[in-house]
């Protein structure tokens, strides 16, 4: 049977504008505003160093922008590669297990997001959601996703510890 491929986690590559990051990027540059706004305004604040200062305040709330936006650009880009790291290692060491057929059970999540996508393939259940961020595939069909009850798969996952994470989805053409 000849396959094709619609995920791998190993061969994603690392989006740095995925879901929360525009966030971290805008509070960046919120941040770098405040302080470049405070030194261009610098001959206004002759008392710069006065804690009560408008210019201390400034400085301190710019800092503290930049630092919330590195903690996030950290923690997501961070969790982006080491899945992606994680998911090589796991295929080049073999501990991964692979089962093909039809999706039974289906269960689609609906747009507004409460709830999770379910299926069964030769009684191994699988469950995700776009909106909990976890290791392996998580994009719902009704967000774009490619899991269609009628469709015959291969599905490459992870057992214990990782709840049957998808690391790879190919289609029967």
């Amino acid at each position: 049977m000849r396959y094709k491929t619609l995920f791998n986690l190993a061969a994603e590559k690392v989006d740095y504008f995925q879901d929360p990051l525009p966030i971290a990027y805008l509070l960046l540059i919120i941040g770098i505003g405040l302080i470049v706004s405070l030194f261009l305004g610098y001959k206004q604040h002759k008392e710069i160093f006065n804690w009560n200062s408008e210019a201390v305040k400034k400085l301190l709330i710019g800092c503290a922008f930049i630092a919330m936006s590195l903690m996030f650009l950290l923690i997501f880009l961070g969790t982006q590669f080491s899945d992606n790291f994680k998911a090589r290692h796991i295929i080049r060491k073999g501990t991964f297990t692979i089962v093909e057929g039809k999706p039974q059970n289906y269960h689609p999540m609906p747009k507004d997001g409460h709830d999770v996508e379910s299926f069964d393939i030769e009684g191994v259940h699988f469950e995700y959601s776009d909106f909990h961020l976890k290791f392996g595939y998580s994009n719902a069909a009704s967000l774009g996703g490619v899991i269609r009850p009628e469709n015959y798969y291969r599905i490459t996952y992870l057992e214990e510890p990782y709840n049957n994470a998808i690391i790879k989805i190919e289609i029967k053409e």
